[in-house]
């Protein structure tokens, strides 16, 4: 069974995802992951990140690039006994292409 299955649909036998599956890649928190822009965490549409939070007041920030109008499905799984709730927040960052 492949990681989006087995996080999502464990009860199920099918995967529905197994061909896709292998394009995709899981990010494994290594050393803490920093609270800004500069984080060196980066994942592409498709990959899963999995990470931990070090204290109450730690923010892990992942960068992807998406593409505008495109519409996406994220999914947030947070645990900790840091925090009573885990919290998503997307930031903007502009790339000009000197045009």
């Amino acid at each position: 069974m492949c990681e989006i299955c087995s996080q999502f649909r464990p009860l199920d036998d099918d995967c529905v995802y197994q061909e896709a599956s292998q394009f995709f890649s899981t990010v494994i928190e290594g050393a803490d992951a920093a609270s800004n822009a500069g984080t060196a965490y980066d994942i592409s549409v498709g990959d899963m990140f999995t990470g931990a939070l070090s204290s109450e007041t730690d923010v892990d920030w992942i960068e992807v690039h998406l593409v505008a109008g495109e519409s996406y499905q994220i999914n947030l799984n947070g645990s900790t006994n840091f925090v009573d709730f885990s919290a998503l927040s997307l930031q903007q960052q502009w790339h000009h292409c000197g045009l």
